[in-house]
């Protein structure tokens, strides 16, 4: 309790009654002082948007382990590059992939355990690593993608960053969801085709709303009774841009765990 003698050196010539005290502080309180702002704790989600996060979670929950086959097309500040790429996957963080040229030479190989991140670039024996907990693949993509992102989208899912706030509007091509923090910064949209069903772009934040990169997919394809996006463009900016083309899904019951580590030879 905030007693009088608190507030004395304020006030030096004249006592302070209690009534006066509690009048200060709710001013003190609703004014915003000292850079108080109240802000929302409780989730607001509209009817809409709840059915879209639901349908959104749902889309391939069952599915743990895959590996996948495509062709892929960088286009950064460096110049282009083509050629294939394969990938392995455990979700949600276990993720290896492999970039070939066209002439099945390999370009780099990437892995992650959920706990660290390994990568060998092509010409060069030693392995690269660091902690996985704030690692993204930009190395890669172009594009700051986290790796747990980037196996949901393999996946066939759209990944759903924490909001509190989420509400469906109208776009110029159809329906999106909006989801948005709790200090009212954006933190993702997922754009939908004219259906309301599939997905055809995503544009994710930064922790203070700035724009960090943008999904464009393509229709969804079914393999193994599963969906996945047929191509995935990943872009930040107009100087990166990769795009993934899905030619072949396996769903598999077991990957070794060994793969998704590298190791010195």
């Amino acid at each position: 309790m905030i007693k009088g003698k608190f507030l004395a050196p304020f006030f030096p010539h004249r006592p302070i009654s209690k009534g006066a005290i509690v009048t200060f502080v709710a001013v003190w309180i609703m004014s915003g002082c000292v850079g108080w702002q109240q802000r929302p704790t409780k989730m607001d989600v509209s009817p809409a948007a709840q059915v879209m996060i639901e349908r959104l979670a749902g889309q391939n929950h069952t599915l743990s382990q895959f590996k996948g086959l495509g062709a892929f097309h960088l286009n950064g500040t460096e110049g282009r590059l083509s050629g294939r790429m394969g990938w392995a996957c455990i979700r949600p963080d276990r993720f290896r992939a492999g970039i070939f040229d066209f002439g099945g030479r390999p370009i780099t190989t990437v892995a992650s355990d959920g706990s660290r991140i390994y990568f060998r670039l092509r010409g060069e024996e030693k392995i690269h690593q660091k902690s996985a907990r704030k690692a993204n693949l930009e190395h890669l993509t172009g594009t700051p993608v986290a790796i747990g992102d980037m196996i949901a989208f393999l996946s066939g899912q759209i990944p759903i960053h924490a909001y509190q706030k989420a509400r469906v509007i109208d776009s110029e091509n159809g329906p999106a969801l909006t989801l948005t923090s709790r200090r009212g910064h954006r933190v993702e949209t997922v754009y939908f085709y004219e259906d309301g069903v599939s997905p055809r772009q995503v544009r994710m934040y930064t922790r203070t709303g700035a724009d960090l990169y943008q999904v464009d997919i393509g229709r969804p394809s079914r393999h193994n009774g599963y969906e996945f996006f047929s191509t995935l463009t990943f872009s930040e900016g107009q100087d990166n841009h990769l795009k993934i083309k899905l030619d072949k899904i396996w769903v598999v019951d077991h990957l070794p765990v060994s793969i998704f580590t590298l190791k010195n030879p």
